[in-house]
């Protein structure tokens, strides 16, 4: 995919991408995450000023560490939806925010905001700007890859097992997402229709802990 972006949308998308590169995800894989060209990808994760991407060892999602990144998904991205973080023509990143994913895009673009003379520099800014050049209609999704350096930072997870763990999230064929309890393998039917509270505890153990 061709980038058409404005530079402030190129500017959130070098913050995500970097972010995540020094979280320790390599170029191949950031581009198996993204539908953009090879090229782009390589030259956005470009790191400079002698900073090196993290190297640690990487490490298994626990159980809630996975519960967590499901929860993420399902309510704050997909808006308690039977929605897979991959889909049929769509990369993980693609969509990787709730804008993107549910708000349709205008039909011409917008300007960003008032300040769009203001380079973001952290993620925290990317993420601020990247919500306003979502809502501006600015295609394809620039502020994906700092969502998820953001979440992984804020779970203190691997990034690497994270986005592959998304990767592999699929909702039961019936539309329903089915879960493990917490402490056990005992399936847990996660239906937004029966309410907005999600069972993570199988009847055994939610009557221990009661």
């Amino acid at each position: 995919m061709a980038l058409v972006l404005p530079a402030v949308g190129r500017r959130v998308l070098s913050v995500g991408l970097q972010a995540l590169r020094r979280l320790g995800l390599r170029p191949t894989e950031l581009n198996s995450y993204l539908s953009l060209s090879a090229a782009s990808v390589k030259r956005y994760v470009a790191l400079r000023d002698g900073d090196e991407p993290e190297r640690l060892p990487r490490r298994r999602l626990r159980k809630e560490q996975e519960e967590a990144l499901f929860l993420y998904w399902w309510d704050v991205i997909a808006g308690r939806k039977p929605l897979a973080p991959v889909a049929p023509g769509r990369r993980l990143l693609d969509a990787f925010c709730p804008i993107c994913l549910h708000v349709p895009r205008p039909e011409a673009r917008t300007r960003v905001g008032a300040n769009d003379d203001t380079e973001p520099t952290t993620v925290a800014e990317a993420l601020a700007t990247g919500a306003r050049c979502c809502l501006a209609g600015v295609r394809p999704c620039v502020q994906g890859p700092a969502r998820l350096a953001a979440l992984v930072t804020w779970l203190d997870v691997d990034a690497r097992a994270a986005a592959a763990h998304l990767e592999r999230l699929r909702p039961d064929p019936r539309g329903l997402w089915v879960r493990a309890c917490l402490y056990c393998d005992v399936p847990m039917v996660v239906d937004d229709a029966e309410g907005d509270r999600i069972q993570r505890l199988c009847e055994r153990h939610a009557h221990r802990s009661a």
